[in-house]
């Protein structure tokens, strides 16, 4: 019964930021960023200014935060993929579903990621998120390549390479008039870092944990 308290808790928990991180979008979106604040927010998401400050420290955290979770979908994919399969395809298979899952809200998401892309006050939690994005990458890549997170270079600079190749092909595709779509880019600029993403073949066996 515990359990099922707690499960529910969380759940509500989640709930709740998600919809003060949809409500500060939204109204960014409509009002412009330095417009709005966080009792517009919270009055949007049906909650009180304190109940907000449980979740974000300012509204700024709240706007970045769905992009926060995107990014923790791709963790969950990337960890899904067969373990045989080799990294630089199981990066670009994820990257690729990750854009293309914005497709059903399509003209909503490249509002949004303009919007990003365009606020100098977003900047500063916006790589935030991809370093804490980088780190999470970095341990499934660790993982799958039976690497060590901490000690080699090698799944921190693939993580690094995949989040700095996608950021490339976002910016580019943002400031250009291409009219390709984001994935074509995402793919071209994966493709092109992929040979970085080969194991050294003279690199020191993985240190387990719990061995000297």
């Amino acid at each position: 019964m515990v359990e099922r308290v707690d499960g529910l808790r969380e759940r509500k928990k989640q709930a709740t930021r998600v919809a003060l991180a949809a409500a500060a979008v939204r109204l960014c979106l409509r009002d412009g960023v330095e417009r709005v604040t966080v009792d517009d927010i919270a009055a949007d998401a049906d909650v009180s200014p304190r109940t907000f400050f449980n979740y974000f420290a300012c509204k700024e955290e709240a706007i970045v935060d769905e992009s926060r979770m995107r990014g923790q979908r791709l963790i969950k994919q990337l960890g899904s993929r067969p373990h045989d399969e080799a990294i630089a395809d199981s990066l670009r298979s994820v990257m690729l579903l990750l854009v293309h899952d914005a497709t059903p809200e399509t003209k909503r998401w490249i509002a949004e990621i303009r919007m990003l892309h365009q606020t100098p006050s977003l900047l500063p939690y916006q790589l935030g998120s991809y370093v804490a994005m980088e780190r999470s990458l970095a341990e499934v890549i660790a993982d799958r390549t039976g690497t060590d997170a901490e000690r080699d270079m090698y799944p921190r600079l693939v993580a690094g390479l995949t989040i700095a190749a996608t950021r490339v092909a976002l910016s580019r595709w943002l400031d250009c008039e291409d009219e390709r779509p984001l994935r074509d880019f995402v793919g071209e600029a994966l493709d092109q870092v992929a040979p970085a993403f080969a194991l050294p073949a003279d690199r020191p066996a993985p240190v387990l944990a719990g061995t000297d």
